[in-house]
């Protein structure tokens, strides 16, 4: 069941991802996708209709009605040595791995007998899990830059050029229209202001100067309402409303 819902194996190293690398394009081999993680296993259907992580290596993962468990994994860590650099040591600067099914790491390294399990088997299965890692060194690719082979094999990262300008765009023609009606508001209201000829009519009061007497007004119950902000009786209000 894990092995169809496509459940991955997800491993760090050094507060870096192991990834695992592969090939999405059948005609263009530089089109490669990096995964943070691999799954399980895969599984080829009654069909012989090979499903998920199958389809990389349909020759050898073709029997119907099976599960491939991938128990082993191969695994590449590439370091910087510290060469040019103002650091000393070693810092990883890739970790990728190749998860494969297999009966018996030991005895075939390259793992072309696949440890496979019949769909419908009740009898219990011990499952051996082998890994083998590889250390290389490369200095071509920096210590800051170690996250950029994954940031580039991940699809829809690059900017979304028609969605800021869209966004910017409804942002100046809202900010627009709000200038439009604040000045029209307040030309009409200073117009009016040096139009008053006496003094009496220059002590009415109206538009929007209106609204200074208000800012500076005690409430009522001024006690009463700071009791029932500091208690947070509006955000209760508010979620029963919403709700």
């Amino acid at each position: 069941m894990s092995v169809q819902t496509v459940f991955f194996h997800s491993r760090i190293i050094d507060n870096m991802p192991v990834t695992w690398c592969y090939q999405v394009s059948t005609t263009d081999a530089r089109k490669i996708y990096c995964s943070t993680g691999f799954p399980i296993g895969c599984y080829v259907d009654s069909a012989g209709t090979a499903k998920d992580a199958c389809v990389i290596q349909p020759k050898l993962y073709n029997e119907k009605d099976t599960y491939y468990i991938f128990n082993h994994v191969r695994i590449t860590l590439k370091y910087h040595n510290g060469a040019g650099e103002d650091w000393d040591g070693a810092r990883l600067v890739s970790a990728q791995l190749w998860p494969s099914s297999c009966k018996d790491a030991c005895k075939d390294p390259s793992c072309s007998q696949p440890f496979g399990i019949k769909a419908g088997g009740t009898e219990p299965i011990t499952i051996p899990y082998t890994y083998q890692v590889l250390f290389t060194s490369n200095t071509s690719i920096k210590w800051a830059s170690r996250w950029d082979y994954i940031l580039e094999s991940i699809p829809h990262t690059s900017i979304q050029w028609f969605s800021i300008m869209n966004s910017l765009v409804i942002v100046l023609f809202l900010s627009g229209m709000v200038a439009m009606i604040m000045l029209r508001t307040l030309h009409k209201d200073i117009a009016r202001y040096n139009q008053l000829d006496t003094s009496d009519d220059a002590q009415e009061e109206f538009g929007w100067k209106l609204v200074h007497g208000d800012v500076f007004r005690p409430p009522g119950k001024g006690m009463l309402l700071s009791v029932m902000l500091g208690t947070g009786t509006q955000v209760v209000t508010m979620t029963s409303i919403t709700l």
